[in-house]
């Protein structure tokens, strides 16, 4: 009886980690449909796509005066470490990305969600330059929608309690280290992380100490860029963050 009794308490505390979308009852996988959420532009993959599991959802967002095959060349490395994840590139349809683009990504969610089998638990939003600027705001303003934020060569953040990686090379040219910098100290202070008050010369990721939420900051020296080597700690962190 005590035995049973546990085994509903596991399958219901299982049951409660994740939130299946309507898209888990439709078999289907179209790779090829171009996509469009008002009037966006969405480039989509999924290595190994099974319609008989949750995925977890990451949205990208690429830099100003780019579009969404940039950044699918440029952050589309993540994809080869993951077994279950649908990855969306979008097209800000403008330069650039700004506050007025946040009913975009809830329509994102909501699309991709009724299409395919996501886990709405596990939605993690990266961006690169301007876009790890709005990838850091819609971690402050949109947690409940969003697991984690992954912020490379931007700026801000901070606010509610969520995972965050920030990324920035230590000579970019167009946006300061500093911010890069001040960006990692506003998630370690709202995740109560043990906080480094000065850049201590490491280069690559570490996880802070002490987090209530991981929090990862990555240095180097480079410039205003996604570096290569990164593809796979931005997968571990999303790994990661997903368990938690």
């Amino acid at each position: 009886m005590k035995f049973l009794l546990l085994l509903c308490l596991f399958s219901a505390s299982t049951a409660m980690a994740e939130k299946l979308s309507d898209g888990c009852q439709n078999p289907s996988w179209d790779q090829t449909y171009n996509q469009t959420v008002t009037g966006h532009k969405i480039i989509f993959s999924s290595p190994n796509y099974d319609a008989n599991k949750p995925h977890k959802l990451v949205i990208e967002l690429h830099g100003y005066g780019m579009n969404a095959d940039w950044m699918k060349s440029l952050a589309g490395g993540v994809e080869a470490f993951s077994t279950d994840t649908i990855f969306t590139y979008l097209d800000a349809g403008k330069q650039g990305w700004d506050w007025s683009d946040a009913n975009l990504i809830d329509n994102v969610i909501d699309q991709m969600g009724r299409t395919y089998c996501v886990d709405l638990y596990q939605v993690f939003v990266a961006g690169y330059s301007n876009g790890a600027f709005f990838a850091n705001m819609l971690g402050q303003r949109k947690s409940d929608k969003i697991k984690a934020i992954i912020a490379v060569a931007g700026g801000g953040g901070g606010g509610p309690m969520i995972p965050a990686m920030i990324v920035h090379g230590r000579s970019d040219q167009y946006v300061s280290f500093g911010s890069g910098f001040q960006a990692m100290k506003n998630w370690a202070y709202s995740d109560k992380c043990n906080t480094p008050t000065s850049d201590d010369g490491h280069v690559g990721c570490q996880y802070l100490p002490g987090c209530l939420k991981q929090v990862v900051w990555c240095p180097w020296n480079g410039n205003h860029d996604w570096p290569s080597w990164l593809h796979k700690d931005v997968w571990q962190f999303i790994d990661n963050a997903s368990k938690r």
